[in-house]
């Protein structure tokens, strides 16, 4: 940390966000400084840091005002109260704050009972622009979950704060048509990430092509893999290694335990040099991961003059990907694919894989065309 940079973080145990930074002391020279931000909203956290670190008061800001009898109930007071209890223990807080803050700046001011099925059709259309469908579906499943919440809250005179939940606006998801990358397009992201290894030596960017790595081999989802931590790894045999995620951070909170390529063993004394004090191994934020992951997009068309084009290419897509490649090959039983996936059932990788399923039982029936020949019907 430089002499006006800080760090935010969170013990063990509590809520409230923990600043570190350093401050120069006279006859001390620079001391390291932690202190409480007295605050579990990052964004407010962030602000109180700012102020710190630069030695200026800290004015609190004021909250949303609680709910009265009578009173009228606004979005982001009806976040606030949910933030406080049913999420309150809610397993990716980051996601949820960012999705709140998007949330809030197109709805927060609006009272409760105005947002209906129409009015959640209009920012499902405000977002469309910048979200895939599956994503925007995500965004306001979580307005959804607040206003189902509002439905069991209650005024002190025994009327709830809501009547009855709007339906969300319709989804045209269909994963079956999920982007898959080719050899030449992942040759070319890879080309991408060791030009930027060799310009900018001094940056991370040899930790994140590790972490691209670690996606492709373990089937694993962005924030599963950023919050690996060493204490996770498991050498069950010599020279094998397995990664025992902690249901905390899987999407369908079981632990899911993956076996470790070859080459994922050979990152392991670079991640182990320059993992972060406590023990994880990637130092990047779900937004920083994103916007670094845009970099190599960037990359990608630039270094192949236009003729590369993976901009409709997520972090997420690796896993598609992977999944994909392995289900290609008919000599892997989908039973164990689904179970590297960590689907909670196989119906669901049958569902989500069927176009793949179809292809291998296409190579069967040439397979059958090849066996008659010369015993058509003439």
């Amino acid at each position: 940390m430089s002499k006006q940079s800080f760090e935010l973080y969170q013990r063990e145990g509590t809520e409230n966000w923990m600043v570190r930074y350093y401050q120069v002391v006279e006859g001390q020279g620079r001391k390291l400084v932690r202190k409480s931000t007295g605050t579990s909203d990052r964004d407010e956290a962030e602000r109180v840091a700012r102020k710190l670190v630069r030695g200026q008061p800290v004015e609190k800001q004021p909250k949303a005002k609680p709910v009265s009898d009578g009173q009228v109930i606004l979005v982001s007071q009806l976040f606030e109260t949910c933030r406080t209890t049913i999420w309150k223990h809610h397993k990716s807080k980051e996601t949820l704050r960012s999705t709140i803050k998007i949330l809030n700046a197109m709805c927060g001011h609006e009272s409760i009972k105005a947002i209906d099925r129409a009015y959640m059709e209009s920012m499902k259309a405000q977002l469309q622009p910048k979200y895939a469908e599956s994503t925007i579906r995500r965004k306001l499943e979580v307005l959804s979950s607040a206003l189902r919440h509002a439905t069991h809250c209650k005024h002190p005179d025994g009327t709830y704060w809501l009547e009855s939940k709007p339906m969300l606006p319709k989804f045209d998801i269909n994963n079956n048509r999920e982007r898959v990358i080719s050899q030449k397009e992942e040759a070319a992201i890879y080309a991408a990430m060791d030009a930027r290894i060799e310009n900018e030596p001094t940056r991370a960017w040899r930790t994140f092509k590790i972490y691209y790595m670690w996606l492709q081999d373990t089937l694993g989802r962005k924030s599963e893999i950023l919050a690996v931590n060493d204490s996770w790894l498991e050498e069950y045999k010599p020279g094998k290694w397995v990664l025992n995620l902690p249901g905390a951070v899987t999407k369908n909170g079981r632990p899911h335990t993956v076996p470790l390529t070859e080459r994922l063993v050979a990152t392991l004394p670079k991640l182990r040099a320059t993992m972060l004090p406590n023990g994880n191994f990637f130092p990047f934020k779900p937004a920083q991961a994103w916007r670094w992951w845009s970099t190599v997009r960037a990359d990608v068309k630039k270094q192949s003059k236009g003729k590369i084009n993976v901009d409709d290419v997520w972090i997420h897509t690796t896993r598609h990907t992977s999944a994909t490649r392995l289900l290609k090959d008919p000599r892997n039983k989908i039973e164990f694919v689904s179970k590297m996936l960590n689907h909670s059932s196989i119906a669901i990788t049958l569902d989500r894989y069927a176009h793949v399923q179809l292809e291998n039982k296409q190579v069967l029936a040439d397979s059958l065309d090849a066996m008659n020949e010369g015993r058509g019907l003439d």
